[in-house]
């Protein structure tokens, strides 16, 4: 499995970072090109894109 990990500074409170890069209309816009998420139930994403290995892969809410 491929794994992907980018670390990006941010000017911003960790609350308020962590609500835009949760935020699943917002995370398209700053995340890297060949990268798709999109909402696909409560609690779990769907993400597609060149960087997924042509595999969609899904991530539910542990919590």
């Amino acid at each position: 499995m491929a794994e992907y990990e980018a670390t990006r500074g941010m000017p911003a409170d960790g609350d308020i970072a962590f609500g835009v890069a949760s935020d699943v209309d917002l995370i398209n816009r700053w995340l890297p090109h060949g990268l798709l998420v999109r909402g696909s139930g409560p609690g779990t994403v769907e993400a597609t894109g060149d960087l997924v290995d042509e595999v969609t892969r899904r991530v539910t809410d542990a919590g």
